[in-house]
């Protein structure tokens, strides 16, 4: 049996642990022993995360403070015992144990994982599902820490090209493993049956591009007025505020809807038309695959998402030409032929993309590290 600490970031519904779940629920099927560290815990996904773990902690919940007692001071004094913290007791808990692999998913848990969980000899492997800002956001510095992560796992080629380009990693160091989802639900929400559906699935801020949302919509509004735009997804009280603002001023409030986070986004795809990816950063999203695996067509931004490199290429749009997607939407929306072939094409692809065969190259590469260790 092979063992393994996986570091997640957090443990909602956001693509990386979700996908990160459902790689762990097969990688315990087959002889993994599981330890867990959730930077953020009591997300949506924990029970499941929990679950599939032989040991599941929620570290922003270990008390990092000293316990400055008298009973403790006079332990230091007189037995020589150190006062330490909840943390450094649960850090020195999990570096006595042995693992042969440590698992960090998301650039965000990096720096926690190498301060905190790092060891010589065991391959430390970097699951990254960011690009070059929001690297930039958390580890603009991540070639110093190059030395010690021993492989990194990408969703893309764009993902890939980030980081030699911008950050000198070695390509021999790089593999790309595509996003995994699968399709839990088949319930249909409330949509009206006589309008055509474009959705868009995702927190809403700068880099889902929820306010390119609303200007692509209303070009598509303008030209076709039986069509209704969704946006599924957090979205703050500020951001909602703007872009219901906007949509009143181009006059397409009836026809632009913001539906708040659901655990089932997948069911608000089964009764659409058309899936867009308005992103302006979005390695390979979950909302995208669960779209294709309900048989969507996709449209997105070139050099914005991996999705670009496995859809066809007349759904690919020059980054941030909100006049040429509209276009694009537009002639979808009015090929019916058009449209059921792209979305069967993304249905295929996307159909390969499950648990068992990503999880099964997931572990062929920690096989070929352990085997160079």
């Amino acid at each position: 049996m092979k063992s393994i600490l996986v570091i997640t970031h957090d443990t909602s519904l956001s693509g990386a642990p979700k996908s990160l779940l459902l790689m762990l629920e097969q990688l315990s099927k087959v002889d993994f022993e599981i330890t867990t560290i959730a930077i953020k815990g009591n997300g949506p996904l924990e029970v499941r995360f929990k679950k599939n773990s032989n040991q599941y902690f929620n570290f922003e919940k270990i008390d990092n403070s000293k316990d400055y007692s008298i009973i403790n001071r006079l332990k230091r004094i007189l037995y020589k015992k150190p006062i330490v913290s909840e943390r450094e007791k649960f850090t020195n808990y999990i570096n006595s144990q042995t693992f042969d692999f440590i698992y960090a998913n998301t650039i965000s848990a990096l720096k926690i994982g190498i301060r905190f969980f790092y060891k010589e000899n065991v391959p430390f492997i970097l699951h990254v599902h960011e690009l070059k800002t929001v690297i930039d956001e958390f580890v603009p510095n991540l070639k110093e820490y190059d030395h010690k992560i021993r492989h990194y796992i990408v969703p893309s080629e764009l993902n890939k090209n980030t980081l030699i380009k911008y950050f000198q990693i070695n390509e021999t160091k790089i593999s790309i493993v595509r996003e995994t989802s699968t399709l839990l639900s088949v319930e249909s929400p409330k949509m009206k049956d006589d309008r055509l559906k474009i959705v868009m699935c995702g927190g809403a801020y700068w880099r889902k591009g929820d306010d390119l949302f609303v200007q692509i919509a209303a070009k598509v509004i303008e030209r076709i007025k039986n069509s209704d735009f969704y946006w599924i997804g957090h979205i703050t009280e500020e951001r909602l505020r703007v872009n219901l603002a906007d949509a009143e001023k181009l006059k397409i409030t009836d026809n632009i809807h913001f539906i708040q986070e659901t655990n089932t986004p997948e069911s608000w795809m089964s009764n659409a038309n058309l899936f867009i990816l308005t992103s302006r950063e979005d390695p390979f999203p979950l909302a995208a695959i669960e779209a294709g695996l309900s048989g969507l067509p996709i449209v997105c931004f070139q050099k914005a998402t991996g999705i670009a490199e496995v859809i066809n290429k007349e759904c690919t749009i020059p980054y941030l030409d909100v006049e040429k997607m509209a276009s694009k939407i537009i002639e979808l929306l009015h090929n019916n032929t058009k449209r059921e072939k792209l979305g069967e094409e993304n249905k295929l692809y996307f159909e390969t993309l499950t648990p068992k065969n990503i999880s099964k190259q997931v572990i062929s590469i920690l096989n070929n590290l352990q085997t160079k260790n």
